[in-house]
Order: structure tokens, then sequence, then C-alpha cells
């Protein structure tokens, strides 16, 4: 399947991409949000990282439940959130433990948002993290 079918399908999950999202995410509506997590290295930057990028609430605790709350309690329109995730080769490599859980507190997200009917997609772009086993999109 290309990025292209899912943002279109409105399929949701956690996949990677190994080439440009841009064409693809600019598909979507609305539009993807692009998460850099360059230099996020373990938990905690991973953690702030995404809290900024995401402009998650006060009470974002930094800590994995609390992550996944505030995931479950995005405003999502009824074009739900598409979200890109560059820059986690560091993360993967030193800490990947870290990598797995957000994998797998993203995935969990993408399920109960499609059970309320709502998408929510999560895109890994750049080098492929290491140890990943996540199923690759094409980016056409």
């Amino acid at each position: 399947m290309t990025l292209t079918e899912a943002v279109a399908r409105r399929r949701n999950g956690v996949y990677y991409v190994d080439g440009p999202v841009a064409p693809a995410c600019r598909l979507a509506t609305p539009p993807a949000r692009h998460v850099l997590l360059h230099g996020a290295e373990d938990r905690s930057g991973l953690l702030t990282a995404i809290g900024r990028a995401l402009r998650l609430p006060d009470w974002f605790g930094h800590n994995w439940d609390a992550l996944e709350e505030s995931l479950l309690d995005l405003p999502l329109g009824p074009g739900g959130l598409v979200l890109e995730l560059s820059g986690m080769e560091a993360l993967s490599r030193d800490d990947p433990a870290s990598f797995e859980t957000l994998i797998e507190i993203l995935g969990a997200a993408s399920r109960q948002w499609d059970d309320l009917g709502v998408r929510f997609l999560a895109v890994i772009t750049g080098a492929r993290p290491t140890g990943s086993t996540l199923e690759t999109l094409d980016p056409a």
C-alpha cells in the first residue's frame, strides 16, 4: 500500500515510509502535523519534543501514561490526525525500549480512534529505525 492510499482511505495505524511524504500528507484534511525528533535520544527528550509539537495540555506529565491519555484527548475534528514523525534514528539506536514503547502507544491510540471512526495515522520517516518491524508504505 502507498502512503497516498493510506491517507485517501483514512487508514489508521503506525507505519514507516522510506522517502518523501510531503505530497501524500498534503492530501490529508487537515494537513499532516510534523513532529521533529532529531536530538531526542531518550524518553525525556522524546516526550518533550512530542509535547511541544502537538501542543499537549498543561497537565501532560511527561510519562508514558500521560502521553497515551493526551493522544486520546486531542481535539480531533472529522478529518482526524496524520502525524509525521522524523528524526527517530538516535532514539531507536540509543534507547530502543523507549522507541518500542512509543510505537505501542501510537498503535493503541490509532486503534482507539479507529473504534470511534476517527483517523489517526502515524508515519515514521527518515532512516529506518534500528530494529524496527513497522510495516513499510511506499511514499507515492
